[in-house]
């Protein structure tokens, strides 16, 4: 079993090659089955030597252990590519199969290691740990298993409540994956899957705001939050292509989100403010606005950027003028609580209700919402307005009582 030349370790060895080429993507589901094969060809090679009355008794139990060890490879192989089929119950049964193989085959190390070399005791045991893993591992497919059986049969809350429950127990199999005596190879994958499945479970929740779609036409808050989905999605796909690059379905899964997130934006230029206001501090969603529609961007951004500066804007100008206005309705108070001449009162209101005129229309044309002809014209009409009351307080004071007295004594003169 340790010697790497021998005729069962050769054919294990061809089944692991074809298992490492399957996994990169799922083009390639055939290799599994062809796998498979050769796991069963080794469990059969590694069973025929352990009735053989020719070898120790050391090798038989080796020989057993092993078989055991191949018998669930192949049942491992046979439920993935089961599972990428969406052909769930045979994938499930498969994998039954396969845990009840390996957790013999790791109950049996203990009976296999007193009867061995010192050698060979070390290499059975870091075999031990190596399927303990797998055992890990298996719980959380069982899981994944129910998620996609959900998922099939469009029970998307249960999918989603599964791919949430493992995503809850993903960081314990990172953990267990870091332990120094496994593969770095094994945190790289299990950092892999954890991204994928987040992926998954924004999928669902995505699915799940399309089929609430009446008559074709998407609510603006669901919309904006199945692309909130989507685009998490997206991302955790370019994560988890990133942890593992070996697996290129990562990649290949989060490039169909990005066509969907594409579609959606093409379809809905309309509503792009909207969008704009969600993501606007997010770069890579703006990038993949730029792409669709540079032009319209363009103008979203201006428009965003224009109402932003309106209002800085108008704060800046607004508290000046407020200020001086509040310092000439104080002089004012002070003069109409101090002052006995009525007409000094008088000319100190029209002066305010000028100011007061002049500070909105300069207001608004500092920030841009009235033009130079509309702000003369403003300016115009108010000033026109209390030359028409300079003119009336002018008749009142013509008519006074004082000066219809003084032209009557010069006509009796």
């Amino acid at each position: 079993m340790v010697n790497p030349g021998d005729p069962i370790s050769k054919v294990f060895h061809e089944a692991c090659k074809l298992k490492e080429q399957a996994r990169i993507s799922r083009d390639h589901l055939e290799l599994y089955d062809k796998a498979a094969e050769c796991c069963h060809t080794a469990g059969e090679l590694s069973e025929r030597l352990s009735r053989s009355t020719d070898i120790d008794q050391a090798t038989i139990l080796q020989a057993q252990l092993f078989a055991l060890y191949y018998f669930y490879e192949e049942q491992e192989c046979r439920s993935t590519a089961s599972y990428e089929r969406h052909e769930i119950a045979e994938s499930r049964i498969c994998h039954h199969k396969g845990t009840s193989l390996l957790n013999r085959a790791v109950a049996m190390v203990d009976e296999v290691v007193p009867t061995v070399s010192d050698e060979c005791a070390t290499h059975v045991k870091q075999n031990q740990r190596v399927w303990q893993y797998y055992l890990h591992v298996n719980d959380m497919k069982f899981l994944a298993l129910q998620a996609r059986e959900a998922w099939d049969r469009k029970d998307l809350i249960r999918a989603l409540d599964f791919y949430r429950a493992l995503l809850s127990r993903a960081p314990q199999l990172i953990q267990d994956a870091d332990d120094p005596q496994l593969d770095p190879a094994y945190k790289r994958i299990a950092i892999g899957n954890f991204f994928g499945m987040q992926v998954n479970a924004s999928q669902a929740l995505a699915q799940m705001f399309l089929n609430r779609v009446s008559k074709e036409v998407l609510p603006p808050d669901l919309g904006l939050m199945l692309l909130q989905e989507l685009f998490k999605a997206y991302r955790f796909g370019l994560v988890a292509f990133r942890s593992n690059p070996e697996w290129d379905h990562y990649r290949t899964d989060s490039g169909q989100v990005l066509s969907i997130i594409t579609e959606f934006l093409q379809l809905n230029r309309d509503k792009w403010m909207n969008i704009f206001l969600v993501f606007e501090h997010d770069p890579a969603f703006l990038a993949i606005m730029k792409e669709v529609d540079m032009k319209r961007y363009k103008e979203v951004e201006a428009e965003r950027h224009l109402g932003a500066s309106k209002a800085v804007k108008l704060w800046q100008y607004g508290s000046f003028w407020l200020l001086a206005f509040s310092i000439v309705f104080g002089a004012v108070f002070l003069l109409a609580t101090h002052s006995a001449a009525w007409w000094q009162l008088a000319f100190s209101i029209i002066g305010l209700e000028v100011l007061l005129l002049i500070i909105g229309a300069v207001t608004l044309r500092s920030v841009g919402d009235l033009s130079e002809k509309g702000f003369l014209a403003l300016i115009g009409t108010a000033l026109q307005q209390q030359f028409k009351v300079f003119t009336l307080i002018k008749g009142l004071l013509s008519r006074s009582p004082g000066k219809a007295d003084s032209s009557g004594e010069g006509e009796k003169e």
